[in-house]
């Protein structure tokens, strides 16, 4: 197991050394699908050192639901890496290969076991009101994510795509607005009403992502890659099913009509 720790101390220091390398990047050139690229790395790198920190030392963050979701998603990032890698020639393949790809083989192996084969944490959860601090910690990183994306829109209020920004602004915060009633087990509005706004939430992200925001001619966008825009609606999965345990699963308390 000390190879186990040796390695979670190496992934946790290579990431917070690319994160704050990253924001030190972003701060001079702050551009909307730098900020989105910059906001999946960190999501991405928590995810591994969070998963690890739990495999290795034993602790229980989350519950089996949030472990086999983390592996999928570091599974298909490395996977993509991977595909990403082969389009490479001579020295940049070796480096992709030597410095990207296998330093992350070992996580996707480790987070394999947690979430699959890990007999420590195979006992049933009591089942409880309060939900568990990685759900806070989603919520959290959401909130950032939303006021960096309004500072964003606020210093790009003149350019092509503001229409856009404005109105996905909008309904990412009134999802975020339920993500917080249903962390914080609070209640507000109908579970019909929920229900409708999950699928328009579907629906609009789905449209938002794959096809108002990465295909259009605007020139301003020409120069943003279109994976951030992906790994950004892969980010947001979570949400929907935070969304949909609000509406569909979660129980209401009676309120009593005071005459």
């Amino acid at each position: 197991m000390i190879y186990w720790k040796l390695y979670f101390w190496f992934i946790s220091l290579i990431s917070v050394v690319s994160i704050f390398s990253s924001i030190s990047k972003l701060v001079g050139n702050p551009k909307l699908g730098l900020i989105v690229a910059f906001l999946f790395f960190m999501f991405f790198n928590i995810l591994i050192v969070l998963n690890l920190y739990s495999f290795v030392y034993k602790k229980k963050i989350g519950n089996d639901i949030f472990r086999k979701i983390s592996f999928y998603i570091v599974s298909f990032v490395v996977m993509t890496i991977s595909i990403g890698a082969l389009g490479k020639i001579g020295e940049k393949l070796f480096y992709a290969i030597i410095f990207t790809i296998l330093p992350l083989v070992p996580a996707v192996y480790g987070l394999y076991k947690h979430a699959f084969k890990d007999a420590a944490l195979k006992t049933k959860e009591k089942s409880s009101s309060k939900k568990s601090t990685i759900w806070k910690i989603y919520f959290y990183f959401l909130l950032a994510s939303l006021i960096l994306s309004l500072l964003s829109l606020v210093k790009n209020l003149e350019k092509e795509l503001v229409s856009w920004n404005t109105i996905n602004l909008f309904i990412s915060s009134f999802s975020l607005y339920g993500l917080y009633l249903y962390v914080f087990d609070k209640q507000k509005f109908s579970k019909q009403l929920w229900k409708v706004f999950l699928a328009m939430l579907i629906i609009w992200d789905v449209t938002y992502y794959f096809a108002l925001s990465p295909s259009t001619n605007s020139e301003m966008l020409e120069k943003i890659p279109k994976a951030p825009y992906y790994a950004m609606f892969m980010i947001t999965i979570p949400l929907y099913y935070a969304l949909y345990l609000y509406s569909f699963k979660s129980e209401r308390k009676k309120v009593k009509n005071i005459t």
